[in-house]
């Protein structure tokens, strides 16, 4: 599983803290949490890839569309 950030509850305060630390106190977990996220940016957010996805979507109904 992709670990790229700590989930706290809305609100949680203390949690979002605990997370910072956690962050602050250890510089190689920070490092590839980091590297992760990043990893899943760029091959979730490809442009050709949701390109792809748009034209897979769209491209059917287009097809139904009269144009006159």
């Amino acid at each position: 599983p992709i670990c790229a950030g700590y989930v706290v509850e809305p609100d949680d305060v203390e949690g979002f803290v605990r997370g910072l630390h956690m962050l602050l106190d250890d510089p190689e977990q920070r490092k590839r949490m980091g590297e992760k996220a990043r990893n899943y940016a760029e091959i979730t957010f490809d442009i050709d890839r949701i390109s792809a996805r748009f034209e897979s979507i769209l491209s059917p109904l287009l097809q139904t569309v009269v144009w006159s």
